[in-house]
């Protein structure tokens, strides 16, 4: 009995961590869903070239994140780098 009363904080504090570290790992996901949106001026829910210009960075690479080659970012492809 006293051993799980002494494991009880233990595990409590490793479950909150849990909790926390998935919180930070979804953030970044909901971030970059909102900046692709905020990019996407006409809302067809991709990004071309000239809307993906509005970020000096995404237009740098643009190219390397259009997988597919058909000259437009889908949120798929946007969000792809992010997990690497």
């Amino acid at each position: 009995m006293t051993t799980i009363k002494k494991l009880l904080p233990v595990l409590f504090l490793s479950a909150l961590s849990g909790v926390a570290a998935q919180a930070a790992e979804d953030k970044p996901a909901a971030s970059a869903e909102e900046t692709f949106k905020s990019l996407d001026k006409d809302g067809d829910q991709r990004l071309s070239k000239s809307e993906a210009a509005n970020d000096k960075s995404l237009a740098r690479t643009f190219a390397y994140l259009d997988a597919d080659g058909n000259g437009y970012l889908t949120l798929r492809e946007y969000t792809a780098h992010l997990k690497k």
